[in-house]
């Protein structure tokens, strides 16, 4: 006779899969996703109030203004992780390198149509987009510093020395 079981089993055999499951089961879910998510920005805008002013009436109105679109924005929106999102643009999936090409590609052209249009502040887009001007601010040394000493030359009424020549 077989002795009765008790019915425990440990963990690791109740579990039928381990670790996390795939996200997007394929890249064409995925590219659904990013979809999804350009779709949802643009049908959901940014509100701004403004007074308007008709025959001595004033009332405040709500304009509608355009949502500017994040990569961080759609991860939050697809639900994934900037580690996961970074490994498939490096291509540990490479059907999903190509989706992620693409959608970095919509988001830096709707930023950077709506900042060329004014619709976005320029210069924040810019520098997200990376063609922000930069500028030098090292001394010739590189040292940041002043110089340490100011040479004073004084002239005596009469005594200036030649554009062009030496003093």
């Amino acid at each position: 006779m077989a002795a009765k079981s008790s019915g425990y089993k440990p963990v690791w055999q109740i579990r039928t899969k381990h670790g996390r499951g795939r996200a997007f089961a394929d890249h064409e879910d995925l590219r659904a996703a990013c979809i999804e998510y350009f779709d949802w920005v643009h049908a959901n805008p940014l509100y701004e109030a403004k007074v308007a002013s008709f025959q001595g009436k004033h009332q405040i109105i709500e304009v509608p203004k355009p949502r500017a679109m994040t990569l961080t924005g759609l991860r939050l929106y697809i639900g994934v992780g900037e580690t996961t999102w970074t490994r498939w643009e490096q291509g540990q999936h490479a059907d999903f390198k190509q989706i992620c090409l693409f959608a970095r590609e919509v988001i830096e052209d709707n930023n950077f149509v709506g900042a060329a249009s004014d619709f976005f502040n320029a210069q924040l887009i810019s520098r997200q987009l990376g063609l922000a001007d930069k500028t030098d601010h090292t001394s010739s040394d590189g040292s940041m510093s002043p110089p340490s000493t100011v040479e004073r030359v004084f002239y005596k009424p009469g005594e200036l020395p030649e554009e062009g020549g030496e003093g």
